[in-house]
């Protein structure tokens, strides 16, 4: 299994790639690749996307949340046919 761990610094598109994998996570799956929803977070606000991406993982690794981290991989392991999987911070 892969993971890829996207950590966008500002200005670099980052909101733009975690609105689509959003959106495409049917997609991604159909190609082996898992967009966890466990931990993501996107908020849509009057002045557009606010902080999307899976920012409530750092709080649970912060404050050994174990529950949180266990929901993820409960989602992980419930896709076997996929190899890779990405978060983004």
């Amino acid at each position: 299994m892969n993971l890829v761990l996207h950590i966008g610094t500002p200005r670099t598109g980052s909101t733009a790639i975690q609105i689509f994998c959003d959106g495409n996570r049917e997609s991604l799956l159909q190609n082996y690749v898992l967009f966890p929803k466990t931990g993501f977070r996107a908020k849509l606000t009057s002045r557009g996307w606010r902080s999307p991406g899976h920012s409530d993982l750092i709080p649970a690794l912060r404050n050994r949340d174990y529950a949180v981290l266990d929901d993820l991989r409960k989602e992980i392991s419930k896709k076997p046919q996929c190899t890779n999987f990405t978060i983004e911070l």
